[in-house]
């Protein structure tokens, strides 16, 4: 087996490639729940500095350069991770070199320049600070952003995992201190953009030495591997338009077509669902090699991997629906103030979508995996195309509301699509994929249920909503292991096996009796 850091090639068999995926995972997890709190707590502090217009505006500033950063990369990231995968897995660790070197000269001769350009323009910062967001927030990362492509790669996600909750750390602390010190939008973009750059430099230490040396020597980006661009170029279309069906980019309409008050108050919502499922969205980055990896080494193991990651996800998730989504909704007017009362029930209605749509991604990693991506620029534009169309028809009407109908949308579109053109992929049929579905479902009555008897009890005061949050995690929790007993879906004994395989032994005995309420 080929280690992060093993002198010699050597080919990743089935369970290597389950250990490294479920270790990655459970560091992944790790670094959410720790990084997780950290966040919402400065978001929270955030919205009160900035106010909901500021706070709307720095959601509309990262979001551009999101959607710019996909636009200028072309999908040349997700070919290096895909082919990059499937050669680093039976040992070829040449063409990783030369997909690595290749991959960095393309940042650095196009994607660095554009976005910089774009910087340029959207910025509206002291000079000082611009220079040093063009620095680290560009110029660093094209230098050296291979090097968490490579960690995926390797199929070492557990460090990148570990270095990832590090910066996170530090990049909550610069943020908050920056908004203390200078409660301006773009003042908090710009500091995100700097701190961002110095992980990508750390991230080097962690790379095999081989794999390191190729990222240090940028290449021009020609003679990539027969079938790479015919992959990442409809990926990186993809990518675009996957920005502006998922992310929150209804905050430009909105910012056309409603007022500022909607943006902030959509924003405040967006995140708040966004990290409640940051959890399952981080699972992807460890997944996605890994699937790409078996399908190399073992394709019969991928209808196996495809239940489990489903059955893990919808359940797991189910628990972030069932919970979150009403705790939040009920402690909105606590957290935010009385400004953003009115985003409650949006955080409900976001979380439930967000639930659906989350279980989606790690789908999508096994359509990728078999290198489809025009299939992945499908379905994408398809969703974006009914997430525009719906947002400008309900926003002038609904405002935020509208921004949620259009996300409805989006998670229709998909789910869809994947069933109807790429069951190959998961090498199952229509109904058992729509069955995966099931834990979802029932999480989501059981946030509707309780929101609804919580506004009924209508509490008000601090120490009337902290009671009732408390009283809707118990209840939530309860009624949705009822729930699921009585649907007849959950994780199976092999599945809990798997995921206490990678804990630390004094985690493994209480991880064994919570999983053990979920098992069918």
């Amino acid at each position: 087996m080929t280690t992060g850091s093993g002198p010699g090639p050597g080919r990743l068999g089935r369970r290597d490639l389950e250990t490294r995926a479920v270790s990655g995972a459970m560091w992944t997890m790790i670094h959410v729940l720790v990084s997780l709190p950290l966040a919402f707590v400065v978001n929270v502090l955030l919205a009160r500095l900035l106010g909901v217009e500021g706070y709307g505006r720095v959601a509309y500033l990262t979001l551009v350069m999101e959607i710019a950063g996909v636009v200028v990369l072309a999908g040349v990231g997700d070919g290096l991770v895909q082919f990059g995968a499937k050669a680093h897995s039976r040992g070829d660790r040449s063409e990783v070199r030369s997909l690595l070197s290749r991959s960095q000269g393309f940042r650095l001769l196009i994607g660095a320049p554009v976005l910089t350009l774009l910087v340029l323009q959207l910025g509206d910062v002291p000079v000082a600070l611009l220079v040093l967001a063009i620095l680290f927030g560009i110029w660093i990362p094209a230098g050296f952003g291979g090097a968490g492509a490579a960690l995926t790669i390797q199929n070492d996600t557990a460090p990148e995992a570990r270095l990832a909750m590090a910066v996170n750390i530090v990049m909550q602390g610069a943020v908050l201190t920056a908004a203390f010190l200078l409660p301006k939008a773009d003042v908090v973009w710009a500091t995100r953009m700097v701190v961002g750059g110095l992980g990508v430099i750390a991230a080097l230490a962690l790379v095999d030495r081989h794999y390191r040396v190729a990222l240090l020597a940028p290449r021009f980006p020609t003679g990539m591997p027969p079938g790479f661009w015919r992959f990442a170029l409809p990926i990186g279309a993809s990518g675009v338009v996957s920005a502006i069906a998922l992310n929150r980019s209804e905050v430009v309409i909105l910012e056309a077509l409603s007022t500022a008050e909607q943006v902030g108050l959509y924003a405040v919502a967006f995140g708040l669902a966004g990290h409640l499922m940051a959890p399952a969205l981080a699972l992807l980055n460890p997944l996605t090699p890994a699937v790409s990896a078996l399908r190399e080494v073992d394709i019969d193991a991928v209808q196996d991997a495809f239940r489990r990651t489903a059955r893990i996800g919808g359940v797991l998730g189910g628990f972030v629906v069932a919970i979150g989504g009403p705790v939040l909704a009920i402690l909105v007017p606590t957290l935010y103030g009385d400004a953003f009362a009115s985003a409650a029930d949006l955080v409900l209605a976001l979380t439930v979508v967000s639930g659906f749509l989350v279980l989606t991604f790690p789908m999508q990693a096994f359509v990728t995996a078999r290198l489809q991506g025009s299939s992945v620029l499908m379905v994408n534009l398809l969703s974006a195309v009914a997430a525009t169309v719906l947002a400008l028809i309900a926003i002038p009407f609904f405002g935020a509301w509208g921004a949620v109908i259009a996300k409805v949308a989006v998670v229709l579109t998909r789910i869809v699509w994947l069933a109807a053109r790429e069951t190959e992929s998961f090498m199952v049929g229509r109904l058992e994929f729509l069955g995966t579905f099931r834990a979802t479902v029932v999480a989501s009555v059981t946030a509707v249920i309780v929101h609804v008897v919580a506004g009924l009890a209508n509490p008000s005061g601090t120490v009337q909503l902290l009671a009732a949050a408390l009283t809707a995690a118990l209840c939530a929790g309860g009624i949705y292991v009822l729930l699921l007993k009585v649907v007849a879906t959950g994780l199976s004994v092999g599945d809990s096996a798997t995921l206490q395989r990678v804990l630390p032994a004094n985690l493994q005995r209480l991880s064994r009796t919570t999983l053990g309420l979920v098992i069918r």
